[in-house]
């Protein structure tokens, strides 16, 4: 598998992560790249220090507001249904766009952790790569739960990751992209399962992103 560079303990696939290729067609991964690059909501990432070199916006959740999502962005219908199970009942699914010097440091996908820090980790955490351009770096390590390399995977156009939502990982810097115009594109999706006490710590459903009213509005008008 050529898009898994390192890969320690073989055994570990299936209780660690999983690898999924070629899950959608191209034409409608080009038709979704295309929708979510000409979204006002994409500007300087919404998410923690982390994140400080990349682009993004974020939706949190429930699946009975699934319509209002769809509302907003039609064509994740696709993804969001081939991705979404009963055993979830909040989302929280960041856009995340990636250019030349990018990079993304070491983490645990907990990103509800600011309405309160004692809530879970996700179960699950869902990468899929939407559009990936010719590029040196920006490949994904993920550690085990010791903190050791568990694997090094390279990104390409249409692959899914699957990985246990309590692993650190990084995405390693974006040296140099082929196309200075096309940024690595990819949609993280973490999938919780929380009590019903701790569901009511978080919006049903909100977007987030650093673009401004302002230019939100300028967007719809012009």
């Amino acid at each position: 598998m050529q898009w898994l560079k390192k890969f320690l303990n073989p055994s570990q696939e299936n209780h660690f992560f999983s690898l999924e290729k070629e899950c959608f067609r191209a034409e409608y991964l080009q038709s979704l790249a295309q929708n979510l690059l000409e979204t006002p909501y994409l500007a300087d990432n919404v998410l923690n220090q982390r994140f400080a070199t990349t682009q993004g916006f974020s939706i949190i959740f429930r699946p009975q507001h699934l319509p209002k999502v769809l509302l907003e962005f039609p064509l994740l219908e696709t993804y969001l249904a081939h991705i979404m199970r009963p055993e979830y009942n909040l989302y929280y699914l960041n856009a995340l766009s990636l250019r030349e010097n990018s990079l993304v440091e070491r983490h645990i996908d907990h990103s509800i952790r600011g309405y309160g820090i004692d809530l879970p980790y996700p179960k699950q955490v869902s990468v899929l790569y939407v559009v990936i351009p010719k590029m040196e770096g920006g490949d994904l390590q993920l550690y085990d739960p010791q903190e050791n390399p568990l694997a090094l995977i390279t990104p390409q156009t249409g692959l899914k990751v699957n990985f246990r939502g309590d692993l650190k990982h990084t995405i390693l810097p974006v040296k140099r992209l082929a196309e200075s115009h096309q940024p690595r594109l990819s949609l993280v999706c973490e999938q919780y399962h929380l009590s019903p006490q701790d569901l009511e710590r978080v919006p049903e459903f909100t977007l987030k992103s650093t673009v401004d009213f302002k230019t939100f509005l300028d967007s719809e008008v012009s």
